[in-house]
């Protein structure tokens, strides 16, 4: 074996992120390690059916794109490396509007640093070491999402001819934006009309991942995840009932994420379901919003001031609108921005 193809079987690269062991990173600031390429991409894909025909529906966003060359050339110009340990040192930075890491059931959105030693000789050698990104977002950036939300269903019963009168289900919560940690005091009242009985009722916290394709054509998908949920009182016929849950959210899940990524976003919804013995399945939706930092103490000036926001600079999400109800009002009109 020669001495050059024995220098390139021996080759080891150590990518070291700089008083950073684990490679978390946050938005605006910037690695310093041994690289050639500092990519982040967001990408879905998934199958859907068409007839007998199977299409894999795609997305791909380029978050960030950075590349270096310490030596060489890509004109195809190269030179001698000498036996030893070499040193090179690089700074890139991450873009202020970077996507948090995640890894979803259909999409994803990963960072990764690769170094490749271009040989003539030999295969590229390739050493590729991921490294994470968490985007801090504050519920401060709009404090109209302090304001209440109430969702109103109208939902009938039965087929045709058999349908009975209705059940009218209404959700509130006292505002939209929530932390991490935070309990959400939800207020579900249920008036039945009819004579159907509703059963296994279940409130719950969902996350619902949205990813949306560029190729074969531009569609979406919607994947819901349970985060957690309650069981909650059966209804009667003719009967109407209100009540509280408190839904705790986790310190330790995603936020929201709609904002800075078209490929692949994260929204988080309270879902009512319930079964009537009609075998009718009822559901309805409300839409809240989940950052990291809470709200501020309310001040008399701050509750006295505008509560328009920048959406533009804003790291927290707007709030999505809610297609599937039949009625919806935001409590206290919510100023135009």
């Amino acid at each position: 074996m020669s001495a050059s193809s024995l220098r390139i079987e021996t080759t080891h690269f150590n990518v070291r992120f700089e008083n950073n062991p684990k490679g978390f990173y946050h938005p605006n600031e910037t690695i310093q390690a041994l690289k050639l390429s500092v990519t982040g991409i967001a990408k879905c894909a998934w199958k859907k059916n068409k007839g007998k025909k199977y299409p894999i529906y795609q997305g791909k966003q380029i978050i960030l794109d950075y590349e270096t060359h310490f030596f060489g050339r890509q004109d195809g110009s190269h030179i001698e490396v000498s036996v030893g340990v070499h040193l090179y040192s690089f700074t890139c930075k991450i873009p202020a509007n970077a996507v948090s890491s995640y890894d979803g059931t259909h999409g994803s959105v990963k960072y990764k640093i690769t170094v490749v030693l271009d040989s003539p000789a030999m295969p590229d050698v390739v050493y590729e070491v991921p490294f994470h990104v968490l985007r801090i977002e504050s519920l401060s950036a709009c404090p109209w999402l302090r304001r209440g939300i109430e969702v109103e269903n109208e939902h009938q019963v039965g087929m045709l001819c058999c349908e009975t009168l209705p059940l009218l289900v209404t959700m509130r919560v006292e505002c939209v934006g929530y932390a991490l940690g935070d309990t959400v005091n939800v207020n579900v009242t249920l008036c039945n009309q009819g004579p159907a009985k509703f059963k296994n009722s279940m409130i719950s916290l969902d996350r619902v991942e949205i990813c949306n394709s560029e190729t074969p054509e531009q569609c979406f998908i919607r994947t819901r995840k349970v985060v957690t949920f309650h069981q909650t009182r059966n209804v009667k016929e003719f009967e109407s009932v209100s009540y509280d849950e408190m839904l705790l959210i986790p310190d330790d899940m995603p936020v929201s994420s709609e904002r800075n990524c078209d490929v692949f976003q994260i929204s988080y919804e309270i879902k009512f379901t319930s079964k009537s013995t009609k075998r009718s399945k009822i559901e309805a939706f409300l839409p809240i919003t989940i950052a990291h930092i809470p709200f501020p103490p309310e001040t008399a000036d701050s509750s006295s001031s505008s509560v328009d926001c920048d959406l533009q600079s804003s790291p927290v999400v707007d709030l999505p609108p809610l297609t599937r109800n039949k009625s919806e009002k935001i409590l206290n009109e919510i100023p135009a921005v």
